[in-house]
């Protein structure tokens, strides 16, 4: 059934200092302001409501002229959405979304929880933020207390202060209002113990809230005797911003039950192969067929990388954009630097190294990257990645995604700055590993 949506309040800030926009002034503009022939002459807050949920839309009124008959227009555009929703349930659910290049796109809902819980001298300090003020008060006078504090209790007990420091996919245990709740919902009423109940204690008093997360996957599909073990020996050393928790579950349907405690056990070890595994399981999970036995996240890796580059492979050749140009067949005596020609090169690199380099064979393909190959004589020593519009090196690793050597890392670090290539101080295999690895 439709919602029906109230105007409950609106105001609208006109910039009258401004003056029509024209292809003189954009001509008289500084170079970097050319790349628009259009200006905002006015923002407009709205807070509509409806029986259950309460809506802040920010448009902006764009002014501009058309090239062809240089005749003014203008135009109202929306800019982003922030809602607030009882469910049937009775949670409150925040949402906010933007407009992006003309779609509409949801994003973390941070900046709502955010200014939910200021007061009104704390959202003062936003701009345009009289739509914020009657936002929160009005959906204070619709569902009562509304801050981030009130909304997840278990958060904030486990001094977890923000909502960008939940892990993505676990909001449900920080809406818990006790630590026992806590533990059953993320494991199951079926599977509470007391044993487990101390070791997930332990690992937040350890501070490895990550580590919880990542082990509650493992729930119902390994003995809980497995999961005690773990929480209370393995350090896993999880970045939650670089996970796919939610493809965790998938993944681990792939192997038999022995791997399963494989993968619980190893995954410290893999720092790098379990996010971009989970990356290709979450991408092409429903195309994957049954692995059955690994002995870790690196045989793991392999086997999915190798369907998945069945999967999307097109057999054709790569253009060579210009970035690629600058960096094939540099070489310094020793090392030499080849670009990937055709997606086989991707494949057989990929074999040769049991790395993933496979699977970018689109981004090949769309002149997204420049993907190539390190060889020292005729032996394959490395591969890398090179990303962006000038080209920025984004990783650099050797056979089973190990970093090189440092004199190697400096020596194509070197080589690929004569082609112009900008050298991040950290990126995957650099020699800075700290906060990487």
């Amino acid at each position: 059934m439709t919602k029906t949506f109230e105007i409950a309040w609106a105001k609208t800030n006109r910039y009258d200092h401004l003056q029509p926009i024209t292809p003189e002034s954009v001509a008289n503009r500084e170079s970097w302001e050319r790349r628009t022939s259009h200006q905002e002459i006015a923002r407009r807050e709205t807070v509509f409501t409806s029986d259950d949920s309460i809506r802040l839309v920010v448009s902006r009124l764009i002014q501009g002229f058309n090239k062809k008959s240089g005749k003014n227009w203008t135009r109202w555009e929306s800019l982003y959405t922030y809602g607030l929703r009882r469910t049937s349930t009775g949670k409150l659910v925040a949402t906010y979304s933007a407009t992006v290049k003309g779609k509409k796109k949801y994003f973390s809902p941070l900046e709502v929880w955010n200014f939910l819980s200021f007061d009104e001298k704390e959202i003062n300090l936003y701009s345009f933020q009289e739509g914020r003020i009657e936002f929160v008060k009005r959906a204070k006078e619709m569902f009562g207390e509304v801050s981030f504090a009130s909304q997840f209790p278990m958060a904030v007990e486990l001094k977890q202060s923000e909502y960008s420091y939940l892990p993505s996919g676990s909001k449900d245990l920080w809406r818990t209002k006790n630590f026992r709740e806590f533990v059953e919902v993320a494991f199951g009423k079926s599977r509470y113990r007391k044993d487990l109940m101390k070791a997930v204690a332990g690992a937040v008093e350890r501070r490895r809230l990550n580590d919880v997360m990542y082990v509650k996957e493992f729930r119902g599909l390994v003995p809980t005797d497995w999961i005690v073990s773990a929480l209370n020996q393995t350090e896993y050393k999880l970045n939650p911003y670089n996970e796919q928790f939610s493809a965790l579950r998938a993944a681990l349907h792939l192997v038999q039950q022995t791997s399963r405690k494989n993968l619980l056990f190893t995954v410290g070890r893999a720092s790098y192969t379990r996010p971009e595994t989970l990356r290709m399981v979450g991408e092409y999970g429903a195309n994957l067929k049954y692995v059955g036995k690994v002995r870790d996240w690196q045989e793991l890796h392999d086997a999915i990388d190798k369907q998945v580059r069945d999967i999307r492979l097109p057999k054709n050749k790569i253009k060579q954009i210009a970035a690629a140009k600058r960096i094939d067949k540099k070489t310094d005596g020793r090392l030499t630097l080849v670009t990937a020609k055709h997606t086989q090169d991707l494949a057989d690199w990929g074999d040769e190294q049991s790395i993933c380099i496979g699977s970018y064979a689109q981004q090949a393909l769309d002149g997204r990257g420049v993907y190539g190959a390190v060889y020292e004589g005729e032996t394959l020593l490395a591969n890398f990645e090179v990303v962006g519009g000038p080209g920025q090196l984004k990783q650099l690793l050797g056979k089973f995604n190990k970093p090189l050597a440092d004199q190697d890392i400096a020596a194509v670090e070197s080589l690929l700055k004569e082609a112009e290539v900008i050298i991040p101080e950290r990126y995957w295999g650099s020699s800075c590993r700290e906060g990487l690895y």
